[in-house]
């Protein structure tokens, strides 16, 4: 079939006798930022109606000798596809569904722009701006192209069906623009229900408005919506913020929300606090709540930055220094596997964890060759497909195809030195995000995340996405999993006990300290032997005394993983206030240092002449960290434990709070940190008989559920268990299986329930087993995820990739990548390590 390249004004058959289109309802998704498959020919999303018109009119595109084919937009289903000579995916999407007619778009640079036009000015708040670049800067021209009749028609005398989907195109904001703005406003504060309905009381005499009650601080003022108190605000790490005066007012009185005093505008606006609900709030009826304390909004003015002006203010001054220690730039680099991403708003997180993602040939290959042919034959929309959007990830990180310096002439006559380093344009992963982030309660906000639970949560994406194909034996994050083996000995009887548990990453404790000068630097080895180290625990009900004893656990690596994931732990609970641990980690990096040797962490099994512990009674909890096995926020618990809250306790907050996340759990453990029991384990419903547990195991499963688990690759007994749990939620049954991979090996390793006690030489067996004790555990840093900044909640993350064709490490600030000879590794947060042969 030729491809359409010659402007005709006859319209084909196909133009004439088309019916409405189906897409083109009042909400349409479309896709005219770049081609769902790849990210070729990315135009610009915002067209007025008077350049539409005004191309339609024209005819213009019949004068724009762009070298570029554009991108054609099916008018079908609104697709977007490129029109590259060799890949040509609007062509395999037609081939695929075999809509005709596409508008094809296509912008130039104008010939007038100038070097010196006036810069667009500077962000100063968190917003998405509809860009008037594409005006200013590109011509545009669009033509409706028919792939079966090989013909490209002008836009004008459509007719109306035709015309309809063509302006519904134009007019539209793109899908990936419609979920960013979307994501902005979920930023937005709301009413809570303690501004709907606040009770006032009348002040004695004039509030003082000018200084806090408690000091004399002057600025960062609240004011109690309630009394009229004005208190400083909270102290921050840094020693700038206040004296914690508001704060502690509500802790004595219980008045929840306040006001910035200095945000205050003539609008009424401002920002205001609910210290109940632990967010950002809006009051309705601010300007007559302030009446009451004298206030008149409208003789007010604004002297305050906003919370999220001063988000954004803190994230914009985090910057990993781009020069060598004496100055010089650091140079940039262009090629394979060297594109950066652009940053999205808050989204260094995402791009920080997919350079190191993708980085791993295995990761990286298997979606790279999907590239070639998975889009022919996939069912799916491809803006929904994770294969699909993966792949086109993959294959634009990994081919070099989109690592291209900027063109000083396509930008600006005359770029400096900085500028120009800074230049490489990179992807912007916008319809990636939208997918992995898809109904997720953080990931599909625009607010700063965790690099590390952003990782977890694109595991367990992965996971869950490559079950469904041949049961997962493709799935790519094999090669994090491994299997943790924890030795429990009584000091009274000294039986031993042994159980195993699958893992996919390694929690590792930071000394919350620096080392005193004249003292030895932290080193990552001996933050490593801080895990390994025996830990005593206390009160624990031996099977074997029957009674509170005391005992020593041990945790070592039953089976070592492919590339071991190391989370430093640099988020920590100091005098119960969570802070970010600054301590400097020295690690060996390649090439000039040996591999990290970690055979001393490797279990040696059950020893001759241990007795075991007998089997605990039902009802009884078999260790003193696993007290209570019901389903509960994995992904929560960790990080609430990483915080270093007891996991007793964090279990207990999040089954109180209804796995509502982790932020809502920590809440109620400050509220109840004083409970008497609250170090008690809770009982165990699913074992000890309680009404919950018998229901969960009596319920009846849906047997199309229960089929549709098993053709993921899930065992009927597991697939049984988990809609049992989840009362027959598919999704959730999903998460709970993920979560509960020891119920039934979904790793392949044998369940810590089953594991052989009896055999001297180890606990347990495997049939590779002789194949895995004659590896080596030889680790080497394959690249890292660092952390800057001095806030648990805002900061930026940078990758640092080992290049192996370059030999040199690589990183990568958003969309800037240069050569780092000497790469930080002192603040890093997530390590990637390879094993070696």
């Amino acid at each position: 079939m030729a491809t359409p390249t010659i402007l005709d004004q006859d319209l084909c058959e196909h133009v004439l006798l088309a019916p409405m289109r189906q897409g083109s309802g009042s909400n349409p998704q479309v896709f005219k930022d770049e081609c769902t498959l790849c990210f070729d020919d990315q135009v610009g999303d915002y067209f007025s109606a008077a350049a539409f018109h005004d191309c339609i009119d024209h005819g213009r595109s019949s004068h724009l000798p762009d070298a570029s084919g554009g991108l054609d937009v099916c008018l079908d289903c609104f697709n977007g596809g490129c029109t590259d000579e060799d890949r040509h995916h609007g062509l395999v999407h037609h081939r695929k569904t075999d809509h005709p007619l596409a508008l094809n778009i296509r912008r130039t640079l104008k010939s007038s722009f100038r070097s010196d036009d006036p810069k667009p000015p500077k962000i100063t708040k968190l917003a998405i701006v509809e860009s008037q670049d594409d005006e200013t800067k590109y011509d545009h021209s669009m033509s409706v192209k028919c792939y079966k009749c090989a013909k490209n028609m002008a836009c004008a005398s459509m007719p109306e069906p035709v015309a309809l989907a063509v302006t519904t195109v134009v007019t539209s904001l793109s899908a990936t623009k419609k979920s960013e703005i979307a994501s902005w406003e979920e930023e937005s504060a709301k009413p809570c229900p303690h501004t709907l309905h606040l009770t006032q009381s009348t002040p004695p005499g004039p509030v003082d408005l000018t200084h806090c009650r408690d000091c004399d601080l002057r600025a960062n003022l609240w004011l109690c919506m309630t009394c009229g108190s004005v208190g400083c605000g909270r102290r921050q790490y840094d020693g700038s913020g206040g004296n914690n005066h508001g704060v502690q007012h509500y802790e004595q009185t219980g008045h929840a929300v306040s006001c910035k005093l200095g945000t205050l505008s003539p609008e009424g606006t401002a920002d205001l606090y609910c210290y109940l609900c632990d967010d950002a709030v809006l009051d309705c009826k601010l300007a007559d709540h302030l009446l009451t304390f004298g206030i008149n909004v409208a003789h007010t003015h604004k002297t305050d930055k906003t919370m999220a002006e001063l988000q954004l203010e803190k994230n914009i001054e985090f910057d990993f220094s781009m020069t060598t220690e004496d100055g010089q730039l650091l140079t940039p680099v262009f090629g394979p596997g060297l594109t950066g991403l652009t940053n999205l708003g808050n989204s260094c997180y995402m791009a920080s964890v997919l350079q190191c993602v993708m980085a791993q040939p295995t990761f990286r290959d298997r979606y790279f060759a999907l590239f070639a042919d998975h889009s022919a034959t996939c069912p799916h929309p491809p803006a929904s497909c994770f294969f699909c959007q993966t792949a086109k990830l993959a294959e634009g990180m990994a081919s070099g195809r989109y690592s291209q310096p900027i063109q000083a002439s396509a930008a600006s006559e005359a770029m400096s030195e900085e500028e120009e380093l800074r230049g490489q344009a990179g992807l912007t992963p916008r319809m990636y995000k939208m997918l992995i982030g898809a109904d997720h309660a953080e990931f599909a906000t625009m607010r700063q995340q965790d690099a590390f639970e952003f990782w977890q949560h694109l595991v367990k994406v992965t996971e869950q996405k490559e079950r469904a194909v041949d049961g997962g034996r493709h799935d790519p994050t094999r090669m994090y999993q491994f299997t943790l083996e924890e030795r429990l000995q009584c000091l009274t009887c000294h039986r031993v006990r042994y159980t195993r548990q699958p893992a996919q990453s390694l929690a590792v404790p930071i000394p919350a300290t620096a080392p005193a000068e004249g003292e030895p630097p932290v080193t990552l080895a001996a933050c490593l032997d801080r895990v390994a180290a025996p830990e005593t625990i206390e009160q624990y009900h031996c099977s074997q005394c029957e009674a509170p004893t005391t005992v020593e656990k041990t945790v070592r690596f039953h089976r070592f993983p492919e590339v071991l994931v190391l989370h430093m732990q640099r988020f920590q609970l100091v005098d119960w206030v969570p802070r970010k641990v600054e301590t400097p980690v020295e690690a060996a990096l390649a090439p000039e240092a040996l591999p990290l040797n970690l055979d001393r962490y490797r279990s040696l099994g059950r020893q001759p002449g241990e007795e075991l512990l007998p089997e605990p009674q039902p009802g009884q909890a078999s260790t003193a960290t696993t007290a209570v096995e019901d389903a509960v926020d994995e992904a929560a618990l960790i990080q609430l434990t990483a915080m270093g809250f007891p996991e007793v306790r964090c279990r207990k907050a999040l089954r109180r709070t209804g796995n509502a996340g982790a932020e809502v759990a920590m809440n109620w453990l400050f509220e109840h940190m004083d409970d008497p029991d609250i170090d008690d384990p809770e009982p165990n419903v699913a074992t000890d008989g309680g009404s919950a547990g018998t229901a969960a195991v009596a319920a009846a499963v849906s047997e199309g559920d229960l089929d549709m688990l098993m053709g993921m690759g899930f065992n009927r007994p597991h697939a049984t268990r988990a809609l049992q749990e989840t009362g027959g939620s598919m999704e959730r049954a999903v998460e709970w299986i993920f979560s509960h991979p020891e119920e039934q090996g979904v790793t392949g390793e044998v369940p810590a329930s089953t594991v052989d006690q009896s055999a001297p030489e180890g606990a347990g067996s495997d049939d590779d087993a002789e194949v895995e004790a004659a590896r080596s555990a030889n680790y080497t840093v394959e690249s890292f995820v660092s952390h800057r900044g001095t806030s648990v909640h805002c900061g930026h993350y940078v990758a640092h990739v080992w290049h192996p064709e370059r030999r040199t490490w690589v990183l990568f600030n958003d969309n800037k990548a240069v050569a780092a000879p000497k790469p930080a590794a002192s603040q890093a947060y997530v390590y990637f390590l390879r094993r070696g042969e």
